[in-house]
């Protein structure tokens, strides 16, 4: 049994723990305890994060992992960035003792929307993908998938005045799960190989 040298290490488990961890620091928001714009106090956090990411992305892209390079870049360093510069906007306007105006926010609602169905249509084919070598795995990112998806339909009935609490709650536990996989599996891969 013994442990992996650095040169070995794959930068896979710290970008996913990085994800999972800025998943479940969002509870308040996803489960709608506090006001969408209270993201501006994640934004320490996201902008912590944001750049682990982008060096961990970048890193397994040298290392030759492309599939999981490229999909924690979109799915991860994307997203998070995105809310990371939602959450900066808010902060700008709440310093400047303004609201956001609507057309900026009808802006943003419309792209978070897309960008979230995007995603979850990305993870959606790697659940595919992933059916044929490990069916657990494959369950957990397609819950991912669907909570994704589910968030960015979320985003298009608030545009029409229609939000269905639901499929807000249905994209909370699908975000749920996936960053409980994520960590799960990161912590998983920090064991002394053999066990």
């Amino acid at each position: 049994m013994s442990q992996k040298t650095f040169s070995e290490a794959s930068y896979g488990p710290l970008c996913n723990l990085t994800i999972g961890f800025c998943i479940l620091t969002l509870t308040p928001m996803l489960l709608g305890i506090v006001h969408g714009t209270a993201v501006a106090g994640a934004f320490p956090i996201i902008f912590c994060a944001f750049p682990i990411m982008v060096i961990a992305v970048v890193k397994m892209i040298k290392q030759g992992d492309l599939i999981g390079g490229t999909t924690n870049a979109v799915c991860g360093a994307v997203v998070m960035g995105q809310n990371g510069f939602v959450a900066l906007m808010h902060l700008i306007y709440s310093a400047a003792g303004k609201e956001m105006p609507p057309e900026v926010a009808l802006g943003n609602a419309w792209f978070s929307g897309f960008a979230f169905v995007i995603v979850g249509l990305i993870l959606g084919y790697l659940t595919f993908l992933l059916l044929q070598v490990n069916k657990g795995t494959a369950a957990c990112i397609g819950i991912g998938a669907v909570g994704m998806f589910a968030f960015g339909v979320y985003f298009f009935l608030n545009i029409i005045g229609n939000p269905i609490m639901i499929v807000g709650l249905i994209g909370a536990i699908g975000l749920f799960v996936l960053a409980a996989h994520m960590i799960f599996d990161a912590l998983k891969s920090y064991l002394p190989s053999g066990e």
